[in-house]
């Protein structure tokens, strides 16, 4: 294990997990948790456009003086994500989200607009982003958020990588405003948050640009303003796409010694793999020191197809031994010993459909807190603890993301 101190003192150890509360009943499953000593999860993850949703019930906008579990949570590393890739190419509901931060120029408000438009061909989406939006976009309204509430560090704001025809527009445009966030905190009134906070740089990259001709430009964007940390978020990504998956392991792991060597640096610089599930384990082994997952829900995002029915959205049970989400209507006896799971006998009947909401995100943070804390305690090497822990699971695939000779894993 290795213990990563932040600048303003904190403190988390890898392997470690923070995970991405989206709204209200996220925020209540957390507080109602970590009153109960949920001590292995050691951070969250906010998107910006989610903050206003749950920061009251994590007790962010509260006096000092707060129940014990928000007091708990006030201790966790804190992260405000910019999450610009959902202003720019999100869904409807993530645009409007996005502007009701108020944190954006009137233009730019009107520029997303016209992208919401269904009638507007995809074609034109682009050159509205680049020659509308862009101009406007900066960096210091984003960042003034982040200290305003506390952020345990400082995530630069940045235009997400999400095109081969763009790639050069949109790098120029991501690299102005890391450098711009660099400058911001050398020589204005945030120049004393310098010396108390980690600068954070986040890329959200579409997984297709994940190639070796684009290594050298992704690497040298993620360090343009040498950055203490860095995230990376990579749109689109499959766990079945078992080409694309391995790709994205290989640039991390690319990329750390990339890090190291234009650094100087002895060991890699701290990198964070966002929005993922148990596919982002085989990170630890591939040079990611922390994973970001949202509250038991997938990652990625399912579209129905246009000839079959919609998508089942009913909630799901993560399963601990297997590792997968079945149905929650499917089970009845429940597997697993969590406090959630004891508190109800072990029945899913017992839970009620008043009370899955809540039950079903406790379940899941008790046994993802009891999964690091196993990966942390295990004597064997952490790539030999996941290969054994995969095979007795339903996810074996997640085995061949373990590379033979593990980078820089946890010994």
């Amino acid at each position: 294990m290795k213990v990563y101190t932040l600048k303003n003192g904190q403190t988390f150890t890898t392997p470690s997990l923070f995970v991405n509360p989206q709204h209200r009943l996220d925020a209540k499953s957390l507080a109602h948790t970590t009153s109960k000593s949920l001590s292995n999860i050691d951070g969250l993850v906010i998107d910006i456009m989610d903050y206003g949703e749950v920061a009251d019930d994590l007790g962010f906008n509260s006096a000092p003086i707060v129940m014990t579990s928000q007091a708990d949570l006030r201790d966790k590393v804190r992260f405000i994500d910019p999450s610009l890739h959902k202003l720019l190419n999100g869904s409807s509901e993530e645009k409007s989200q996005m502007l009701a931060t108020k944190l954006f120029d009137e233009q730019i408000t009107k520029s997303v607009r016209k992208l919401a438009n269904p009638d507007l061909p995809n074609k034109e989406k682009p050159q509205i982003i680049i020659n509308e939006i862009y101009p406007y976009l900066t960096v210091k309204p984003l960042i003034d958020f982040e200290v305003r509430h506390d952020a345990s560090a400082i995530i630069s704001p940045c235009v997400n990588i999400s095109s081969k025809t763009y790639f050069r527009q949109q790098l120029s445009k991501a690299t102005q405003m890391l450098v711009d966030s660099r400058i911001l905190l050398e020589s204005t009134d945030l120049k004393k948050y310098l010396e108390t906070r980690d600068l954070i740089n986040s890329l959200a990259i579409n997984y297709k640009l994940i190639q070796p001709q684009n290594y050298s430009s992704l690497f040298k964007l993620a360090i343009c303003n040498n950055p203490d940390q860095v995230a990376f978020k990579f749109l689109g990504i499959r766990e079945s796409d078992s080409v694309s998956v391995p790709e994205v392991f290989a640039f991390l792991r690319n990329f750390a010694v990339y890090s190291m060597e234009m650094q100087e640096r002895k060991e890699p610089i701290p990198i964070h793999l966002l929005n993922v599930d148990e596919l982002g384990y085989a990170g630890y082994t591939n040079a990611v020191c922390n994973i970001s997952c949202p509250l038991a829900t997938s990652p990625y995002y399912s579209y129905p197809s246009k000839d079959r029915d919609e998508v089942d959205t009913s909630p799901t049970y993560y399963h601990p031994i297997d590792m997968n989400s079945p149905k929650a209507h499917s089970i009845d006896i429940l597997p697993c010993e969590c406090i959630e799971c004891r508190f109800y006998n072990q029945r899913m009947s017992n839970v009620g459909s008043k009370n899955l909401a809540l039950f079903r995100r406790n379940h899941w943070l008790y046994v993802k807190d009891g999964e690091i804390s196993q990966f942390r305690q295990s004597r064997a090497r952490l790539d030999i603890e996941l290969r054994d822990k995969f095979a007795r699971s339903m996810r074996t695939q997640l085995a061949a993301y373990l590379p033979e000779n593990p980078l820089f894993t946890i010994y």
